[in-house]
């Protein structure tokens, strides 16, 4: 049975907010006393209007629950969460406020917590959540939802039918149109009109509102509820590999991201890596192929208490998932799975066997000692390349029997079948040098990406396409697009080695062909546009992180990642401007 209400209001937080939330009950007339809490004992003992502050939240432990209900004014929605949570499992009841000069509907629901202020207008059968704020003057129409933790600030409008998910700010005289939805942590900006949905965690300014930011501030972790701290609410460590490179740097970049309390350490066989002082903490390692390896990697993250370690670089993969059991009996997780999908991904020759035994689309792939055989069955032109390599490192592409003659003596070379897109051969009349090479470089064009995330025990937390144009093996335009066929294809070769124990990222890189999407690169590990991903609002280590730091639900997870389709990237070089001393201490 519910208890009977206390008639004492107890008000979390001193600041400005606190003040219309204290006048807006004083004027209810449905409490007779009011004390404020705030953790800045130097205002311990003042008012705001004629609530004293009696002292921090260490106080909720000595006050009767039975004689007070408390609300919360703090306007930072995570913020007012959060404590939300706190003194709930304190036992405490949360009060509603509602200034008497708001007019309130038919049929309206109002969750516990919420403060409502004056002049607010909420019309029939609207539901307003949990701990809302909706602010001076606010309309919210017929039939709207208005999620939990949500703040609608002065003079914004809601037309009918409208969702605005939990955790949503909406701006000063900001206007909603009808039947739009607002994502969960979303921002829309004071003055803006919003004529179409809103993603989770995206950020609209102007008339008509267009998409600022897709992540903006509030983080996956902000958005799944709570930040990346560790039980002491200490910042969690995580360690990057190979920060070098444009992988570990993109890592990087999805980190700085994902959240200011994480401390990160950058390790890289270069001292003169950029990564190593764009982290938190730098260090040095051996090359990955030394004996004292794994022992020097241990001792760093030992040293710096490293929570997580996520690998930056493909010839760490094989050292490093042979290592995992050692790493994760000193207490430190490392984001990377079993050895044997690693070594099918690193061997493009165990690679092609392995998808197309189970009627994938993967390029036929041989030995040079059969790419004679290759080349008289499928025709040229052939791709050649290192058959562990990466990054387009070490491509040609030949177009006879006598280009292919130099290569036949190379025993770490594989020949696959090409995969080139139909306009290729349009350009040009048929696959030609000068189809597939500008200016004698490598065209690579309509190349698509797909990024599949699993978390570390193997569930599957989303999916990136885009189409990307690349430099030298490094995507330079990446559009993010949706390609069913292709998306659909590539989670299930990503499920087959799922089953074999694959955790963590793995990227797919494949064109559309006449005969259909043919996958020709699998990499299991992050890529270098990890970090274009995370600023359009997929982060996916972050959500990871939130997975295995958090043991945040997958479903929370999953609808944080947003792939944004009217965004798209176009990079530069950038660079890292540091202290001659710093460099010097790292040995260089």
């Amino acid at each position: 049975m519910k208890r009977d209400q206390g008639t004492g209001l107890l008000v979390i937080g001193a600041g400005g907010h606190a003040k219309v939330v204290v006048d807006a009950a004083r004027r209810s007339k449905h409490f007779e006393r009011f004390a404020i809490l705030d953790e800045n004992s130097a205002i311990w003992g003042t008012r705001v209007l004629e609530a004293e502050v009696i002292g921090g939240y260490e106080h909720l432990g000595r006050l009767d629950p039975n004689e007070w209900q408390a609300v919360i004014a703090v306007g930072d929605n995570e913020a007012r969460r959060q404590l939300a949570e706190q003194i709930a499992k304190a036992g405490w009841q949360f009060a509603r406020i509602v200034h008497p000069s708001a007019q309130i509907g038919t049929g309206v629901g109002i969750g516990e917590g919420t403060v409502i202020l004056a002049r607010v207008v909420i019309n029939a059968s609207a539901r307003i959540g949990r701990h809302v704020i909706l602010n001076s003057a606010a309309i919210i129409e017929h039939d709207c939802t208005v999620g939990d933790f949500a703040h609608l600030a002065p003079g914004s409008c809601i037309t009918g039918r409208v969702e605005v998910g939990s955790l949503a700010l909406i701006g000063a005289r900001a206007t909603i149109l009808p039947g739009c939805h607002i994502g969960r942590s979303a921002v829309v900006g004071a003055g803006a009109v919003v004529t179409r949905d809103v993603p989770p965690g995206a950020v609209m300014v102007g008339v008509p509102a267009r998409l600022l930011h897709a992540s903006g501030r509030r983080t996956v972790a902000t958005r799944c509820g709570g930040l990346l701290r560790d039980v002491k609410n200490k910042p969690y460590r995580i360690a990057v590999t190979g920060v070098g490179g444009g992988v570990g740097q993109a890592i990087l970049r999805a980190l700085r991201l994902a959240s200011s309390d994480l401390r990160i350490l950058g390790l890289d066989m270069n001292s003169r890596s950029a990564g190593l002082y764009l982290a938190d903490v730098g260090d040095v390692l051996p090359p990955c192929s030394a004996p004292n390896y794994v022992e020097r990697l241990l001792e760093i993250m030992t040293r710096e208490s490293i929570s997580v370690l996520i690998p930056g670089s493909d010839p760490e993969l094989p050292v490093l998932t042979r290592a995992r059991a050692e790493i994760e009996s000193a207490g430190i997780r490392i984001l990377v799975g079993a050895s044997d999908p690693v070594d099918i991904c690193r061997d493009k020759l165990l690679s092609s066997r392995f998808f197309r035994e189970r009627g994938f689309p993967f390029v036929r792939t041989v030995p040079m000692a059969d790419a004679v055989r290759l080349g008289d069955e499928v025709g040229y032109p052939l791709v050649v390349k290192p058959i562990d390599g990466s990054a387009s490192r070490g491509v040609a592409i030949l177009f006879s029997r006598a280009e292919l003659e130099p290569y036949l003596a190379q025993s770490r070379y594989i020949a696959q079948e090409g995969a080139f897109p139909p306009s290729w051969s349009r350009r040009t009349g048929g696959l030609t040098a000068e189809s597939i090479y500008r200016e004698g470089a490598l065209l690579q064009e309509e190349e698509i990406s797909i990024q599949v995330v699993y978390d570390h025990v193997g569930e599957h937390l989303g999916t990136f396409t885009s189409v990307n144009q690349l430099q030298s093996g490094v995507p330079m335009f990446v559009d993010p697009l949706r390609i069913p066929q292709v998306e659909s294809v590539v989670e299930q070769m990503a499920d087959a080695l799922r089953d074999r124990g694959l955790v963590g990222p793995i990227n797919f890189q494949c064109r559309l062909t006449e005969e259909g999407p043919r996958v020709f690169e699998i990499n299991p590990r992050f890529t270098g546009i990890t970090g274009v991903r995370a600023a359009m609002g997929f982060n996916a280590p972050e959500a990871v992180l939130c997975r295995m730091l958090l043991d945040t639900p997958v479903d929370d997870v999953r609808a944080s990642l947003v792939q944004p389709t009217d965004w798209l990237c176009i990079r530069y070089a950038d660079e890292a401007i540091i202290d001659r001393a710093r460099l010097e201490e790292m040995g260089a």
